[in-house]
């Protein structure tokens, strides 16, 4: 059984359920929302959903109204299916596998059935990782690539694509700590990623401690918390000249999240914003900055 959270107010506040719907998103297995409603869909809440609730009710500026139900999964997967759109992210186009229509033929498809794993693309931290991918690719063709935190594999899945489309060789590791969304990052790449990615694409269940040393580029949309955890393992893992992109972090919490890095002696290269998140590309080797900040 799902669980449907359903938060309603009176008046119409996008920039409500914008926010809403993004905090669900990093821990639910989907959200939907309009200017009056957002839908959390979950199993189990990795909290205590009422004090989360209770916060909530103490920031909104609006009353809210609060509902919860039990679907079957089947009528879960059918009002996702429903909900969910194709999208164009910079050079990338972002559809599910039962879409009928045909991808844009200048742009790169990326087809992830988003199941219960985080990343479909219509969250904005997901937007600004692939953002900041093709703005890590404008820069240089890694060999050695790994995505952290994979969720539905979409960032790992975009990179190989492009690596197929531009003809370079990759070899790439696609990690989470969940086994199953690394099972559902492994069926989205064998549903439709182009060439023999079975001998180049490593699936593995656990932390960035197994990744293998000397990366060209690490992509990780992960919270701030733990950016904060894994940004010196992240750094060593990256080889000298190496790219890290970083999303997954509240515009409010952009200064911590500079700091994550600065302290691990990498420099900024690019950054941007959108719906309140904050995305950024950082290289191990760049010019070094006189005080460390604490």
């Amino acid at each position: 059984m799902i669980r449907v959270l359903t938060l309603s107010w009176p008046t119409p506040n996008e920039a409500w359920a914008e926010e809403l719907a993004a905090q669900a998103s990093l821990w639910a297995g989907g959200a939907q929302y309009e200017d009056t409603w957002v839908k959390i869909f979950f199993e189990k809440a990795p909290f205590d959903l009422q004090t989360w609730l209770r916060d909530l009710e103490a920031r909104s500026p609006q009353p809210l109204s609060v509902t919860e139900e039990e679907i079957q999964e089947e009528a879960w997967w059918e009002t996702w299916k429903a909900y969910y759109r194709p999208l164009e992210v910079g050079s990338f186009w972002i559809g599910p596998p039962w879409w009928e229509g045909s991808p844009p033929t200048q742009r790169i498809p990326v087809i992830i059935d988003p199941g219960k794993a985080f990343g479909t693309g219509q969250h904005a931290s997901t937007r600004l990782a692939l953002l900041g991918l093709e703005e890590a690719l404008s820069r240089s063709l890694p060999h050695r690539a790994a995505d952290v935190g994979t969720g539905s594999g979409i960032l790992a899945l975009a990179l190989w694509e492009w690596s197929q489309q531009k003809g370079w060789p990759l070899s790439l590791w696609a990690i989470d700590i969940d086994p199953r969304a690394v099972e559902a990052a492994e069926e989205n790449f064998r549903r439709s990623a182009q060439g023999p990615f079975a001998r180049h694409v490593q699936f593995l269940a656990g932390g960035p401690s197994l990744l293998p040393p000397a990366h060209d580029l690490i992509l990780g949309n992960l919270t701030l918390e733990i950016h904060q955890e894994v940004a010196p393992l992240l750094a060593q893992k990256l080889g000298d000249g190496g790219l890290l992109v970083a999303s997954g972090i509240l515009l409010s919490e952009r200064e911590a999240g500079q700091k994550v890095f600065l302290n691990q002696g990498l420099h900024m290269e690019w950054e941007a914003e959108e719906e309140g998140w904050w995305g950024s590309l950082w290289k191990k080797g760049g010019p070094l900055l006189n005080i460390i900040v604490d």
